[in-house]
């Protein structure tokens, strides 16, 4: 068994972060990844090694997620959907009951920062993510949706896993953050994106991306990494990714 289900960004039996604001193409970049994952397809340009996989709707209602994932051309059943919102409210508990049940390995799980009262509270994170890991080392592999941090006008940070909203033991505890930010947030039209990999078992690195006709976000390959390092650096990214692309 290979110690990764996609190459160097998603380590086995692990915690892992992807985020970005709500309209920043979360879904509509990792959806489309992981059909190719399931098909045993390359993800960035990185090998993948299939598992089953379902997802945890958290964070919206049902008819929300079916919604997206049809407006991309792909049919239902490709998607095993854990509904847990609204009408489908579910505990942690009872979410973990319905993961056992259908024996997924690898779990996207929507609205994962919402599993806690106050995303604030260390004591809180501390618990629910110590909690998962037990379920991790016995061959659970999770990839959680979170929110970011709100900056102030021509603030930044030093490292992207200091954009994960909330108590830093989100970043802390989990391995790999993938954060999405637009490479134009003044306009929402603008379907330009950056992707952030940040991890903790090999060197981290940028890739651009956009939305294309499907409203799939689709981002450069690994081997692009260089273009995304100087996009991602710039300080006038509309500008640097008309230089670079």
């Amino acid at each position: 068994m290979s110690d990764y289900l996609i190459e160097k960004i998603l380590p086995c039996n692990k915690i892992h972060l992807l985020a970005g604001i709500s309209s920043a193409g979360k879904s509509r970049f990792i959806l489309p990844s992981l059909m190719m994952f399931s098909a045993g397809m390359p993800v960035l340009g990185l090998k993948s090694t299939p598992v089953p996989w379902s997802l945890v709707c958290r964070d919206r209602p049902l008819s929300d997620a079916q919604d997206t994932i049809q407006r991309m051309g792909f049919a239902l059943s490709d998607v095993d959907i854990i509904p847990a919102f609204g009408a489908n409210s579910k505990s942690y508990l009872q979410i973990m009951v319905e993961i056992e049940k259908r024996k997924s390995k690898l779990i996207l799980w929507e609205g994962f920062d919402l599993m806690v009262k106050n995303p604030n509270n260390q004591r809180e994170v501390d618990e629910f993510l110590g909690k998962l890991c037990a379920h991790c080392e016995k061959g659970l592999t999770v990839l959680g949706t979170v929110g970011v941090a709100k900056l102030k006008p021509h603030e930044i940070y030093q490292n992207p896993r200091q954009l994960i909203a909330g108590s830093s033991i989100w970043e802390r505890i989990t391995s790999s953050n993938l954060i999405i930010q637009a490479v134009n947030p003044k306009d929402i039209e603008d379907p330009r994106r950056i992707l952030y990999a940040s991890l903790k078992n090999d060197p981290s690195f940028a890739v651009g991306g956009k939305f294309n006709d499907s409203g799939m976000l689709v981002f450069d390959g690994y081997d692009f990494r260089e273009q995304g390092a100087k996009l991602a650096s710039a300080t006038n990214k509309v500008a640097a990714w008309e230089e670079i692309y």
